[in-house]
């Protein structure tokens, strides 16, 4: 089993749930007995989709650490998590 990268994906994890929020300007919740859920109007659960943009996101930023990609042309590519 390799465990070496297992520090970086977690703080990948924290970064990306922070994006989802980030990016719905909602407050996550792991279930719906969280504190706070049922009087936040405007909550979001950790539910398959956002997990699979979380993935997505951990993902793109996982093979992309480095700041340069030496002999590849650059392209955009389509941002997947944006879409969940």
């Amino acid at each position: 089993d390799f465990t070496g990268d297992d520090a970086l994906l977690e703080i990948y994890s924290g970064a990306a749930a922070r994006y989802v929020q980030t990016w719905t300007r909602r407050t996550l919740y792991e279930n719906e007995s969280s504190p706070g859920y049922a009087e936040d109007p405007d909550q979001i659960l950790l539910n398959d989709d956002v997990k699979a943009a979380m993935l997505l996101l951990i993902g793109h930023w996982y093979a992309n650490r480095e700041s340069v990609a030496v002999g590849q042309t650059a392209t955009d590519v389509p941002f997947a998590v944006e879409a969940l």
